[in-house]
């Protein structure tokens, strides 16, 4: 089972997780990005999404193991349940409904707590969220001691920033010795067949530039 721990609990005890909200004042939308020390945009050479998604578990529970935690924590910046909208594309259907066999009920919007062991699961599943539920965008992660936050975006690649020098280079090295390599200049597009579903969210027709 996953563990599910309430939205303020989580926003409360980990500080580093980003944010957007709607201010009613300015009817605009704010948001909170903590600053970071550096980072990277990775990619992981593959022929198909569905075979990109298996090697996304594999590293996140590798890098779970170099942090030395046995856990990542996923929240989504918008206040909006994890099963807030439905799809009518297979890998969602799917992904969906390991949310909801883990207790993830319909309305929860809190923090999910993934055990090391289950990464390769959830990685598969977090994958799909990302790529084809439109509502499903936004979902950071961190480690415990908060000395990484990251997310996949929905090409599949993982966007990694570091809180300290300390893990900056042990990351580095990290990443010399995974499946991942460095994005040529950190610029996402998409690399694989396009999925086509009324509900589904469209990878963007062009290059979107990151910012490290």
């Amino acid at each position: 089972m996953l563990n599910l721990i309430d939205r303020e609990k989580c926003l409360k005890k980990y500080k580093q997780f980003p944010v957007t909200w709607w201010n009613e004042k300015t009817e605009e939308l704010d948001s909170f990005y903590p600053e970071t020390y550096g980072g990277f945009v990775l990619t992981i050479p593959a022929q198909s999404f569905r075979g990109l998604t298996g090697k996304i578990g594999n590293e996140l529970s590798n890098l779970a193991q170099i942090l030395n935690t046995d856990s990542l924590i996923f929240l989504r910046a918008y206040d909006k349940p994890w099963r807030f909208q439905k799809s009518d594309y297979g890998p969602a259907i799917k992904a969906l409904k390991y949310l909801k066999d883990n207790g993830v009920k319909s309305g929860f919007n809190g923090a999910i707590e993934v055990k090391k062991t289950e990464l390769v699961n959830f990685g598969i599943h977090l994958a799909w969220m990302v790529r084809s539920v439109a509502a499903l965008t936004e979902i950071n992660f961190i480690d415990p001691h908060q000395n990484i936050l990251a997310s996949l975006c929905q090409y599949g690649n993982l966007h990694l920033y570091t809180m300290n020098k300390k893990t900056h280079l042990m990351l580095e090295k990290f990443v010399q010795k995974s499946n991942f390599e460095y994005l040529s200049e950190n610029v996402c597009q998409e690399r694989f067949r396009l999925i086509s579903s009324s509900s589904n969210k469209q990878p963007t027709k062009y290059p979107v530039t990151l910012k490290l």
